[in-house]
């Protein structure tokens, strides 16, 4: 079985584009939610602060996971895909470089044995 690193690089950059994306995200939930409770900055009057407060942080937590994770897996893909494709060529020219190869038997055609 051969192995090619196209598709490891391709799940690879793939989860990068993720990995980004939930940074921008997490960027624009931190922005929009400036000034409705987050550090300390209360609203006054409004009774659903604390809740909103609980959905924020219960957001912002899962986006940093997955920016985490995203950052974390696409590196091994990277490396898996260049493993494997590193280890095919190894195993390639261990065969080519084996001393010990067939002789077919004296006044016999190749392949008669």
């Amino acid at each position: 079985m051969k192995s090619s690193k196209g598709p490891w690089n391709t799940a690879s950059t793939a989860l990068d584009d993720l990995r980004r994306n939930a940074a921008t995200a997490l960027g624009d939930l931190r922005h929009g939610q400036q000034g409705a409770g987050v550090g300390g900055k209360g609203v006054e009057g409004l009774e659903s602060t604390a809740i909103q407060q609980r959905v924020f942080n219960s957001w912002e937590a899962r986006l940093e996971v997955v920016r985490d994770e995203c950052g974390e897996l696409m590196g091994k893909l990277k490396k898996a895909g260049n493993d494997l494709a590193n280890q095919d060529e190894a195993i390639e020219a261990l065969f080519k470089a084996q001393d010990t190869k067939p002789i077919p038997p004296p006044g016999g055609p190749s392949g008669s044995w």
